[in-house]
């Protein structure tokens, strides 16, 4: 069976296109010690633009509010088509420990 890799919203021609990530030399390390490529909850990431998914909360037809306890089964990472940004190094890398990968997303799928 053929499985093919689903990119979501993403159109084909820029499937070949680099993304980046800032990540602790800690953390690279580990993806070349373990081999292991780690992903996240989004409830332990720090910025209120990207975990969202913490405060993720509905509406029943009664009016009631309710969390959905799906947001825990939730894992990711943050990557960027921006090659290089000064507000990226700073978020990810505040204590100057880290680098900046580079993939074509292709690869990474």
């Amino acid at each position: 069976m053929n499985l093919e890799p689903c990119y979501f919203n993403i159109p084909r021609s820029a499937r070949n296109q680099p993304v980046y990530r800032i990540i602790s030399l800690k953390r690279l390390h580990e993806m070349f010690e373990k081999r292991v490529n780690t992903l996240v909850n989004p409830i332990m990431w720090d910025d209120p633009f990207e975990n969202f998914i913490k405060g993720f909360k509905g509406q029943l037809p009664s009016g009631d509010v309710v969390e959905f306890a799906q947001r825990h089964d939730f894992y990711g990472q943050c990557w960027t088509h921006v090659g290089a940004s000064d507000a990226m190094w700073r978020i990810y890398s505040s204590d100057k420990q880290s680098v900046r990968i580079k993939v074509r997303l292709k690869t990474l799928v």
